[in-house]
């Protein structure tokens, strides 16, 4: 991943992650490069397409818990415009069979500028 593409994501990240923390949720980071940094350092020897490796990396961005009590993961995905990614579809099932998170699409283009999905 190059690096003007880890520092949008980064931006939309913490952008959702404000907005669900001002909206009264608590909210824990949770994703492959916060939980899991060790395995980024040895990606290398770390084979990320066994049925393992698909699942950390498509470990969700954050650990939402709402008013009531009550959790659900959230993913967030920026996107300069808002038409989908050859690749979106892919990533869309991986989340689902392993997580079912919410998704949030940050744009910057028009509006809406969110997103806001469940996979598929």
């Amino acid at each position: 991943m190059n690096p003007e593409s880890k520092l949008k994501g980064n931006m939309a990240e913490s952008l959702a992650e404000n907005i669900l923390r001002e909206a009264g949720n608590h909210v824990y980071r949770f994703g492959y490069e916060s939980v899991l940094q060790n395995l980024t350092q040895i990606d290398q020897i770390f084979d990320r397409y066994t049925e393992i490796g698909e699942q950390i990396r498509a470990i969700p961005d954050f650990l939402i818990i709402n008013k009531k009590g009550k959790p659900f993961f959230v993913e967030v995905k920026f996107r300069w415009h808002q038409e989908w990614h050859e690749n979106d579809f892919k990533m869309l099932d991986r989340l689902d069979k392993f997580w079912r998170p919410i998704i949030i699409f940050v744009n910057c283009s028009k509006k809406p500028y969110f997103l806001v999905t469940k996979p598929p």
